[in-house]
């Protein structure tokens, strides 16, 4: 008789932030952050593959879908309003394309494992870019993460610290430039338990084969130690 398969519960980062730290953000905002980050990490492909796309192309990029954003949240722009946040991708667009960042790419969606007497659960994890010579994760934020601090941030930021080594990287305004700002997140276990139960009673949860996700992502394990109360990161 063939032993039943163990499986394990999994949800996205997204949905243990939103319900922990549910934000209620301007929508021309959100639109906004989406669309720079779909522009960068286009950037960052063809940087990385062939050659640099002109920033004129990326920003093109980067409006159609802001734009498109918008409407679908039934928002509508006037050409002033548009040209203004225009400019501001320009400027935020021609930072990053003299920074270090060009040279990272968006990593694979991580899975997070949990073991608990026996019983797994799971987070799925993709920051932003990765530094695969330096083992280094990286999360991008639009604004100035210090002087605009977000509860969501710092959510996210401590599941993604699960992963290994974080830094969280942001624009900062400068007169009327930009400059990227950088800040390295310490691993924050006590956000382990806080998932955990969360991962239980989410309604909407995975259920998926061990073996499949092993085979399927890239891991991290994590069990927990009766010994210590605690828990530890063992592979």
């Amino acid at each position: 008789m063939l032993q039943k398969s163990r499986v394990m519960k999994l949800v996205p980062t997204y949905a243990y932030v939103h319900a922990v730290a549910p934000e209620v953000s301007d929508v021309a905002d959100v639109a906004f952050g989406k669309a720079l980050d779909v522009a960068i990490s286009q950037y960052n492909y063809y940087h990385f593959r062939t050659h640099d796309l002109p920033i004129s192309d990326i920003l093109q990029s980067a409006v159609k879908v802001f734009i498109h954003e918008l409407s679908q949240s039934g928002v509508r722009l006037s050409r002033s309003d548009i040209e203004r946040y225009s400019r501001k991708f320009e400027k935020m667009l021609s930072c990053w394309a003299s920074s270090p960042y060009v040279n990272y790419l968006r990593p694979r969606t991580h899975v997070i494992v949990l073991e608990k007497s026996g019983e797994f659960r799971g987070v799925y994890a993709q920051p932003d870019f990765y530094d695969p010579l330096n083992n280094v994760f990286y999360e991008l934020k639009s604004f100035d993460i210090e002087k605009e601090p977000k509860k969501h941030v710092e959510v996210q930021a401590s599941v993604f610290s699960l992963l290994g080594k974080l830094r969280l990287i942001y624009f900062s305004s400068v007169g009327d430039e930009y400059v990227i700002k950088e800040r390295s997140v310490k691993t924050d276990a006590a956000v382990i338990s806080s998932l955990w139960d969360f991962i239980g009673s989410y309604m909407s949860a995975d259920v998926e084969p061990l073996d499949k996700i092993a085979l399927s992502y890239p891991t991290v394990h994590y069990t927990y130690d009766r010994t210590c109360n605690c828990w530890r990161r063992i592979f």
